[in-house]
């Protein structure tokens, strides 16, 4: 999968979810970054668990959780 596509899913989760704009395209920024670390298509994607251990272990004060 294209990682604009990675990024639209976690940006716009995130807005669905209610997030700010800037939290949901950090969101997307980290699924893309989690994503791309893996081989194949769709392997990469983080859980919601995964996620926020990213986030919590790479932002500091990011309130995306």
């Amino acid at each position: 999968m294209a990682l604009e596509t990675v990024f639209a899913t976690g940006a716009i989760s995130g807005l669905i979810e209610g997030l700010p704009i800037r939290e949901a395209i950090i969101r997307g920024n980290a699924i893309g970054a989690l994503a791309v670390q893996s081989p194949g298509d769709h392997d990469g994607y983080p859980t919601r668990k995964h996620l926020n251990n990213y986030l919590k272990n790479h932002l500091e004060g990011a309130s995306v959780l």
